[in-house]
């Protein structure tokens, strides 16, 4: 499908208020820890074997250390890796940009540093 025709999900937002969402479920102050477990971890299919997806969520790996996603119409993508407090946003107006197709690298670069912090 070509990249104009992708939804773009009608979601208007900041990387900073974005990034408070994602502190705010990370902290728990909008969900249960119990219920964040839920969350970001992959629902069990019918057949025994794990989906890709967790309540909404893509999930790019389940196991340590978890990495769920958000991507929007090719212009908007975000990362979390709940299990390193940290999260990596990327939000553009350029269609095509595809930054699901590189946030992934950019989230490499900050896990292999100590003691990252927002910017």
């Amino acid at each position: 499908m070509p990249y104009s025709l992708w939804a773009g999900g009608g979601m208007q937002t900041t990387a900073e208020e974005l990034l408070r969402w994602i502190i705010a479920l990370s902290e728990e102050r909008l969900i249960d820890a119990e219920h964040m477990q839920w969350l970001w971890q992959p629902e069990s299919l019918t057949s025994g074997a794990q989906s890709e997806w967790a309540l909404g969520w893509p999930v790019l790996k389940a196991d340590f250390p978890r990495q769920v996603a958000g991507i929007g119409g090719a212009r908007a993508a975000f990362v979390v890796y709940p299990d390193e407090d940290l999260a990596v946003i990327v939000l553009t107006n350029l269609a095509g940009s595809n930054p699901q197709r590189f946030i992934r690298r950019i989230g490499e670069f900050y896990q292999s540093r100590p003691n990252t912090t927002a910017h």
